[in-house]
């Protein structure tokens, strides 16, 4: 299983070894009572470990908005320093960028073993899940695991982490308990992962706090916290986790409600808030799939058909592109489908129509970008499938910035085209749009073009 966090490229990692404690029978309600604070403790553990065992059968989807905050003084001051304003209340940063994302995340278990899990994502609605880490979907910028069952499993069902009882708080007219825990760097296989590559990593010891209903044994909110070396240009990093108790399908179990990741050093800081919603029960049996997809409303039958021998569209070759609904920022995120269709006919190099304006293009937002620094609203696109006549085709294309080369002149005034900052998505298969002077409110509108060419086909894993 495995936790992990980004910050600009940086990662945290956290893997558990051994097998998970699988624990099947629920501790009787009378047990919640216990004055004795370390039977409490192993109530809830084992409470905590029952919901853990069911998890590889559910899946739920979360949409994480993200914020980056430039820290307006922070440049040469030491963490500590850092540290210290912030609690003050000293802490000037203004926000730079935001964005939002929206993937599924499960539970998978190996069939050998089925106390092994580790969590898988992929976009919503995608209705799969891959070999891929969140860190192959989502390449920039913070982002954290570990929420849905990771931090569960390792300080619940391990014996890596040592407990503190920290005394009763009531809370909204509730008794809940406060314990402490502590993992050792040497138990510890909580790594922090960062460089623009993420190619570096460290491994850190990790506290925190939970509380837990003395009542009902329920978990409530758990707390992980890890001070980051300085070598590593961030100074700490906190996770809060939200848990509720949900009612689905036969069972009875916890999972993950809301959770927040902070990440903080000299530069600036990264905020995410995280929700999750829309739990429900794998119908049938699931597995892990290594096969390419198919395409929103793609039957298995056309998936065959257009893997065993559809034409493919050469790569070089322009287009217009219309997207057939909006994209209102204030609820779009990564992840989402979109919709378009051809304005202008695909053409060959001999002039000849490969593929009729009107043809159906679908793909998604891989990312929703708003750059408050310069007012400016970032979309990017990876088109996925193109349908001509009833064909569906595995398509992919970036815009085209309609620069073409020319012939310097040897005299007079010389001529010089802008091209503007060299993309960071630059060599992926994606599209990018950026809207100038973007309100907070700002709307794609339905009918939008663009121009674009053609790449070569995808990978529909991607």
């Amino acid at each position: 299983m495995a936790a992990a966090a980004t910050r600009k490229g940086r990662k945290v990692k956290l893997e558990a070894y051994g097998k998970r404690l699988f624990l099947l029978l629920l501790m009787a309600a009378a047990l919640s009572a216990q004055d004795d604070p370390k039977d409490l403790l192993i109530a809830i553990s084992h409470k905590v470990m029952d919901s853990v065992s069911q998890l590889p059968r559910y899946m739920c989807t979360v949409t994480i908005d993200r914020a980056q905050y430039q820290l307006n003084e922070g440049h040469g001051r030491s963490c500590d320093a850092l540290a210290a304003a912030r609690k003050a209340g000293k802490w000037k940063r203004r926000l730079a960028i935001s964005d939002r994302l929206r993937l599924d995340v499960a539970v998978g278990a190996s069939k050998e073993e089925l106390s092994h899990t580790n969590e898988m994502y992929s976009w919503v609605g995608q209705t799969r899940f891959d070999d891929r880490g969140l860190f192959d979907l989502v390449r920039e910028g913070a982002v954290s695991t570990g929420s849905f069952v990771s931090f569960l499993s390792v300080i619940f069902g391990t014996n890596s982490a040592q407990f503190t009882y920290n005394g009763d708080r009531t809370i909204g007219g509730r008794v809940l308990a406060e314990f402490g825990y502590r993992v050792p760097i040497n138990k510890s296989t909580f790594e922090y992962y960062y460089g623009a590559d993420r190619g570096q990593h460290v491994r850190v010891p990790y506290d925190g706090i939970f509380l837990a209903d003395a009542n009902t044994l329920d978990l409530v909110r758990l707390t992980v916290h890890d001070a980051l070396p300085p070598h590593t240009d961030a100074c700490e990093g906190t996770q809060t986790i939200d848990y509720r108790h949900l009612h689905i399908g036969g069972g009875d179990f916890l999972l993950a409600a809301e959770s927040s990741l902070d990440i903080f050093g000299p530069v600036d800081e990264s905020e995410n808030h995280a929700v999750y919603f829309a739990c429900h029960e794998f119908v049938g049996e699931s597995t892990l799939s290594f096969d390419p997809p198919a395409a929103p409303g793609q039957s298995a039958a056309e998936k065959d058909e257009t893997a065993a021998g559809a034409p493919l569209i050469p790569p070089g070759l322009p287009f217009e592109l219309a997207f057939t609904e909006p994209i209102d920022s204030t609820v779009a995120a990564a992840g989402d489908l979109i919709l378009a269709k051809l304005v202008s006919p695909i053409r060959g190099r001999d002039s000849k129509i490969l593929v009729k304006a009107g043809a159906r293009v679908s793909g998604r937002i891989v990312e929703m970008q708003r750059d408050y620094m310069s007012n400016r609203l970032i979309v990017e696109v990876r088109l996925r499938t193109l349908n001509t006549e009833g064909v569906l085709l595995p398509f992919a294309a970036t815009t085209d910035s309609g620069v073409r080369r020319f012939q310097a002149s040897s005299r007079g005034l010389a001529r010089r085209l802008e091209l503007g900052p060299l993309d960071a998505s630059q060599g992926r298969a994606v599209g990018v749009l950026v809207f100038n002077r973007a309100g907070k409110n700002y709307v794609v509108k339905s009918g939008f073009r663009s121009h674009w060419r053609t790449l070569k086909p995808p990978d529909m894993r991607q």
